[in-house]
């Protein structure tokens, strides 16, 4: 008995890829069990196949954190009682990379936990609106970056 690597099949299915990205797709508009009875395959194996695809396509895409140089980060309200978010925004991708509920120093630094230190170190300007000595710049990262705290959108007297 010979065992090969075929370029259609997966590491440990039994279905090509074709038929898994048919299943996958499948499931973008209906549910488990209406997929599992098109194909004629086990619900549980429609959800192994989803769960292989999507493994397939986190691997293939890029990190939105690599080779960052150039970010901004915004503080803002999005409900009444002043409920923040932080938003960390790539200027030359032009979008958003990273949000999270908070706001101050401490939620800035959460960012900068998730980034690998290569991709800490690719970075060289920062910049944010709000009040003078912003709390974007820590002592952690201001070794390594320009932190640029512009002025407010409302303009002077």
């Amino acid at each position: 008995m010979v065992v090969a690597m075929a370029p259609w099949t997966e590491p440990g299915s039994r279905f090509t890829r074709d038929f898994e990205r048919e299943c996958a797709w499948l499931m973008t508009v209906a549910n488990q069990k209406t997929v599992s009875g098109f194909p004629h395959v086990a619900w549980r194996t429609a959800g192994d196949i989803a769960h292989r695809v999507a493994e397939r396509l986190k691997a293939a895409i890029p990190s939105p954190f690599d080779h960052l140089t150039l970010i901004g980060v915004d503080e803002t309200s999005y409900r009444k009682g002043h409920t923040y978010i932080t938003v960390v925004v790539d200027h030359e991708r032009h979008r958003a990379i990273w949000e999270h509920d908070g706001y101050g120093r401490d939620v800035f630094g959460l960012f900068f936990k998730a980034l690998k230190p290569e991709q800490r170190s690719s970075i060289r300007v920062a910049t944010g609106t709000g009040r003078a000595g912003s709390t974007h710049a820590s002592p952690s990262t201001a070794r390594t970056r320009n932190a640029c705290s512009t002025a407010s959108t409302s303009s002077p007297g």
